[in-house]
């Protein structure tokens, strides 16, 4: 099935670095876009895979921040 869909099909590929936003783990304190599951295939009414489906999810915890209420600043 690989070689199907690599012969008939343009396959793009791109690195996921905490620089461009798209990574599948919070290295640096989150921020970043992390996958919360694997592939799934797309899948056509004729059984052909015409892409690929991935979940992910925005990390933005703020670990070991505490802000004053009163002034709005972080303490």
């Amino acid at each position: 099935m690989e070689s199907e869909v690599t012969e008939s099909r343009l396959c793009i590929f791109a690195n996921r670095t905490e620089a461009c936003g798209y990574t599948d783990r919070c290295d640096s304190g989150c921020w970043s876009w992390r996958t919360m599951d694997d592939d799934s295939p797309i899948y056509s009414m004729s059984h052909d895979v015409v892409g690929f489906k991935r979940v992910f999810k925005f990390c933005d915890e703020d670990k070991d921040k505490y802000f004053d209420i009163e002034r709005g600043e972080e303490v």
